[in-house]
C-alpha cells in the first residue's frame, strides 16, 4: 500500500469520505472520463480529464471500481498533469483502482487531460459490456486545503465493451458488439483467410474493432495486447492454431469504439490492379520484394471452362516460406486446381467471384526461380477479368514477415521455371 504522507509532504492527504466545502466558490471543479485514440497493438484508451472553475487544484485523488475480473486498469499522469510537474500513483482498493495525481511542488494543475488510463481485458473473461465508475473524487490546494469538485455527472459511469481475440464472424457491422459469438471457429479462419488476401465484402476498415479482432499477431500477453496494425499470413496461422486449439490463449480486448490512429490494412500491401499476364510486381521504392504472385496465359481445361497458372517467383531465396493468395473477378463461380504434390493448407471457394488458398506447411523457391503453385479455373472467356486481390508470406522457422510485391506490373525476364513441383532443398 502506498503511504502518501510519506510521498508528498506538501500536500495533505484527504479522506474520501470528507464533504468538500469551499466559502466563496460558485461552482465545484469536475472530473470527466471521455475515450482517448491509441494506435493498433495497444490497449483501448480513457483520460480523466479536469475541468477546475477557477479553482487552483494542485493535487487529486479518485477511485474507479469495475469489474475486475473482467478488466485491468493502469494509470499514467496526462499532459496538464506532467507540465504541472505531477507524477501518477495508483494502488489497488476493492473492487478497483485508487489514483493519486500530485506532486513535490505547488504548482496548479490546469483544464485538460490530467490521467490517462489503459484498459487491458482479462484472460479468459467472458466478453461483454462492463462500467467502469468515477468516485470519491477529491482535491487540495497547493497548501492542502481541500478544494470542491465531484465527478461529472454525464460521465462518471462508462460503459466499455469486450470481445475474444480472432472472433470476428458472423458481423452486422465492425464495431463492437455487434460480431463474433463468442467461440472461434471455421467461420472466423475463412473471414481471416480472406481479409488477409484484401477480398472485397471481407476487408474491415482500419481503426474498427472487427479489424482490431483479426489482428491477432503478435499475440496478447498478461500485459499487453496483441497485434501490429496490419493484416498477414501471420495472423492467419496464429488463427489456425486457435480455432485448432493448438494455441489455448483465449484472449480478450477492449473494444476502442473507433478511436484509434489508422495504420491497418490488410495482406502485403497489394492493391487491387490487375496483374498482366507474364509479368511480375515491381517493388516500391525503398523496400524489397520476396517474390511475386505471377498468373500465366489461359489455357481451355474442359467444355466451356480456361484455367490460369499461378506462380510463386521469388527474388530471394524462400526457404519454409508459408504463402497465402487471393484471386478473382467477383462476377464467376472459381475454383482452384492445386499442382502435383503441392496440395493447400487451406482453400477457400465458397465467394461467388473470389477464392483464396493457403500453404502453411512451407515452400522452397530458389531466387530467380517459379513455382507453379497450381491453376485457377472458371468459365470460358472469364480469365481476362481475374485479378490478384492481395498476397502475404512469412518463415516458419523465425516467422519473419516476407513482403510479395504488388501487382504494379512491369516485364518479366523469363525466368528458370519449376513448375510441376515443389523444389527439394538440400
Amino acid at each position: 500500500m502506498l503511504e502518501w504522507k510519506i510521498l508528498f509532504p506538501v500536500m495533505r492527504f484527504i479522506r474520501p469520505a470528507v464533504c468538500l466545502v469551499v466559502a466563496g466558490q460558485l461552482s465545484a471543479a469536475t472530473l470527466t472520463v471521455a475515450p482517448a485514440s491509441s494506435s493498433p497493438g495497444q490497449p483501448a484508451s480513457l483520460v480523466v480529464a479536469l475541468q477546475n472553475a477557477g479553482a487552483q487544484i494542485a493535487g487529486l485523488q479518485f477511485d474507479l471500481t469495475y469489474d475486475t475480473t473482467a478488466l485491468a486498469l493502469s494509470a499514467s499522469a496526462g499532459p496538464v498533469a506532467v507540465s504541472a510537474g505531477k507524477s501518477a500513483y495508483q494502488a489497488g482498493v476493492s473492487g478497483g483502482r485508487r489514483v493519486l495525481v500530485a506532486g513535490m511542488n505547488k504548482t496548479p494543475i490546469a483544464d485538460g487531460n490530467g490521467v490517462a488510463l489503459a484498459l487491458t481485458g482479462v484472460v479468459g473473461s467472458a466478453p461483454g459490456a462492463y462500467v467502469v465508475t468515477l468516485t470519491n473524487v477529491v482535491a487540495t490546494d497547493a497548501n492542502g486545503n481541500a478544494v470542491s469538485i465531484r465527478p461529472d455527472p454525464a460521465s462518471a459511469n462508462t460503459t466499455v465493451l469486450t470481445y475474444r481475440a480472432g472472433d470476428s464472424a458472423p458481423y452486422t457491422s465492425q464495431a463492437a458488439p455487434n460480431f463474433g459469438d463468442g467461440v472461434l471457429n471455421i467461420l472466423d479462419l475463412a473471414q481471416e483467410l480472406f481479409a488477409v488476401n484484401n477480398i472485397s465484402g471481407f476487408q474491415a476498415p482500419a481503426c474498427t474493432d472487427r479489424f482490431d479482432s483479426m489482428d491477432v499477431y503478435p499475440a496478447d500477453t498478461a500485459t499487453t495486447q496483441g497485434g501490429d496494425g496490419l493484416l498477414d499470413i501471420r495472423d492467419l496461422i496464429l488463427e489456425l492454431f486457435r480455432v485448432n486449439n493448438l494455441d489455448k490463449a483465449q484472449p480478450v480486448r477492449v473494444a476502442k469504439g473507433g478511436m484509434c490512429v489508422a495504420s491497418g490494412s490488410s495482406g502485403s500491401g497489394t492493391s487491387r490492379e490487375e496483374v498482366t499476364r507474364g509479368t511480375v510486381a515491381h517493388p516500391r521504392a525503398g523496400e524489397e520484394d520476396a517474390g511475386e504472385i505471377v498468373l500465366g496465359d489461359a489455357e481451355p481445361s474442359g467444355p466451356g471452362e480456361e484455367r490460369e497458372p499461378v506462380y510463386l517467383y521469388a527474388r530471394q531465396d524462400l526457404v519454409r516460406a508459408a504463402v497465402t493468395v487471393g484471386i478473382g473477378n467477383l462476377q464467376s463461380q472459381l475454383h482452384f486446381v492445386p499442382a502435383p504434390g503441392l496440395q493447400p493448407s487451406m482453400s477457400q471457394e465458397g465467394e461467388l467471384g473470389a477464392l483464396a488458398v493457403a500453404w502453411l506447411d512451407g515452400v522452397n523457391v530458389r531466387a530467380g526461380d517459379r513455382l507453379l503453385l497450381g491453376y485457377v479455373a472458371g468459365p470460358a472467356g472469364s480469365s481476362t477479368h481475374w485479378i490478384v486481390f492481395g498476397a502475404s508470406a512469412s518463415t516458419l522457422d523465425d516467422n519473419r514477415a516476407l513482403r510479395l510485391g504488388p501487382p504494379l506490373a512491369t516485364p518479366l525476364q523469363p525466368p528458370q521455371p519449376i513448375e510441376a513441383h515443389q523444389e527439394e532443398r538440400d
